[in-house]
């Protein structure tokens, strides 16, 4: 159980960093096109 406990905080890691990622690349986008604008 221990073991599938640390790969779901793994998951849900990854997860975060990528939605975090993602995030952060969106409102850069917007704000370069909001710059254009």
């Amino acid at each position: 159980e221990a073991r599938q406990g640390k790969a779901e905080w793994a998951e849900v890691g990854v997860l975060g960093i990528v939605g975090a990622i993602v995030l952060i690349f969106a409102s850069y986008l917007l704000t370069e096109a909001a710059g254009v604008i």
